[in-house]
């Protein structure tokens, strides 16, 4: 039996957290855990992204190509939170651009890998 290619498939939560203090960027978590027993669900294709390489640990890909994965979540769903407060009349504002932890199924197929939402 010959196979024309591979699709590899497992699921993780993932979440993000951004930190700006007066507007500007201050401190970054990226939370990435992959799930101990897969469950399903069903799914949604969130964006495929382009890999010139073949990965073999889906951690490098996740590290290779953070700013596309990032953006690639981003445009599902993404909350502020904003703290303010006024001291001497000194204003001081701390701000989250926070990605809950959600869970995705991450696959790769030929020359590209697609990122899946999985609900409940």
């Amino acid at each position: 039996m010959v196979f024309a290619s591979f699709v590899f498939a497992k699921e993780y939560f993932i979440g993000y957290d951004l930190y700006l203090k007066d507007k500007i960027a201050v401190d970054w978590r990226y939370y990435l855990s992959p799930l101990m027993y897969e469950r399903g669900g069903e799914r949604k294709l969130l964006c495929q992204i382009k890999t010139d390489k073949i990965y073999k640990k889906d951690e490098e890909f996740f590290e290779d190509k953070e700013e596309e994965v990032l953006e690639c979540l981003f445009k599902n769903r993404v909350f502020i939170q904003s703290f303010e407060k006024i001291e001497s009349n000194i204003f001081d504002s701390i701000d989250i651009l926070k990605l809950p932890f959600i869970k995705i199924e991450l696959t790769f197929s030929k020359n590209r890998a697609s990122i899946f939402l999985i609900s409940r």
